[in-house]
């Protein structure tokens, strides 16, 4: 039981930073591997789930802005799709090679939330909380 809460507690910390990083303050969103990898060293009893600290760091620092060069090169859509794979792939100290399917969830499913947003059928803080989920949701697993 403890070790589901554990795992509960990482995709609840990684979602409310994301999302107080999309709302709040961006340094929230980088920070977001910070509660994940402790709390998946605990969960694990051992130090190389720390290493999502980094590997998320990594992965919330591509972006989307209409500036950024990602999106210049990908288009808007593309960019948000290719963050959720990243994302994905970011937890692969934590779950291994589960992240490759965590990172296809991750891309499909911000790829629609981008869908949706543009449609304005799904708002902030909506938006920034279904990104969150998707692109942790695995490491429930």
């Amino acid at each position: 039981m403890t070790i589901l809460m554990g795992k509960l507690l990482m995709i609840l910390s990684g979602t409310v930073m994301y999302w107080a990083g999309e709302i709040y303050k961006k340094e929230l969103k980088y920070a977001m591997g910070i509660p994940i990898g402790i709390l998946g060293a605990i969960v694990a009893h051992s130090w190389f789930p720390l290493i999502a600290v980094i590997s998320y760091f990594i992965a919330t620092e591509f972006g989307y802005g209409d500036n950024n060069p990602l999106t210049k090169l990908l288009g808007k859509r593309g960019a948000i799709t290719f963050c959720g794979i990243v994302l994905g792939i970011a937890s692969f100290p934590i779950i291994g090679y589960w992240c490759i399917l965590q990172g296809l969830i991750g891309g499909v499913a911000f790829y629609y939330i981008s869908v949706l947003d543009d449609a304005d059928k799904l708002k902030e803080p909506w938006v920034a909380i279904c990104r969150g989920l998707c692109g942790t949701i695995l490491l429930i697993v």
